[in-house]
């Protein structure tokens, strides 16, 4: 079986292939064959800026790529995939902190991309084609301009359009799943929070709803699940 090698961004943001390294995980560990599926359509490769790309050498010793060559490299799985290793890499110093994305290694192998992931949903009513961002951008108008007062659907506008949040979406396009945001509270206090953290060095990329929604017991609601 071949072995996984290096492969980094460069300045200009194309992927580079180093085959004379052979690709880490985060830990130095490296990273095997048979954790590797092949790029699964919807995936982002990403950039790490500031984040030094890092592979093994023949010898086993590693070998640190420089800034000037360019970057580490990771890929932003689509929804229906769960990344099973991170990036290796090594921060320069006065590394700022990158967004809140699930960052996951990449290497190549026989001249093909790999991620470290698995396949643990159909990922086929997520896929960025079942979005028509045109389409998307339509229904929104339609419904913002038939509840004007709606500050939910003020919201969930805001999260399909600037967050490009599939669920959100799905309450235009009116199908499948949804979700709807009915408080800026969580019990969950997750490290890696997407929509709050309270460190001042620490960006959260999408913001939460900004105020609280009271239920109107005079009046009768409907609660739509869709599966």
């Amino acid at each position: 079986m071949s072995t996984p090698y290096l492969v980094y961004c460069t300045p200009e943001g194309d992927i580079h292939e180093e085959p004379r390294l052979q690709a880490l995980t985060f830990g130095n560990q490296p990273l095997a064959a048979t954790e590797l599926i092949s790029v699964p359509d919807g995936v982002t490769l990403s950039m790490m800026p500031d984040r030094l790309a890092v592979g093994q050498k023949r010898n086993g010793g590693r070998q640190v790529i420089p800034a000037a060559r360019g970057w580490a490299a990771a890929a932003l799985l689509p929804i229906g995939y769960t990344r099973t290793q991170l990036p290796a890499y090594e921060k320069v110093p006065g590394t700022e902190p990158l967004p809140f994305f699930g960052y996951s290694a990449v290497a190549g192998m026989n001249g093909r991309l790999y991620v470290a992931a698995m396949k643990t949903d159909d990922p086929r009513k997520w896929h960025p084609r079942a979005f028509n961002r045109r389409a998307l951008t339509h229904l929104v108008n339609e419904k913002q301009a038939a509840y004007p007062r709606n500050r939910i659907i003020a919201q969930h506008a805001h999260c399909a359009l600037d967050y490009s949040c599939p669920t959100a979406s799905n309450l235009f396009f009116g199908r499948w799943e949804m979700a709807i945001a009915v408080s800026p509270g969580c019990n969950a206090r997750c490290i890696g929070c997407i929509s709050k953290q309270e460190e001042e060095d620490l960006i959260s990329p999408q913001d939460r709803l900004g105020f609280i929604r009271f239920l109107d017991t005079r009046r009768p609601t409907l609660l739509i699940i869709a599966l």
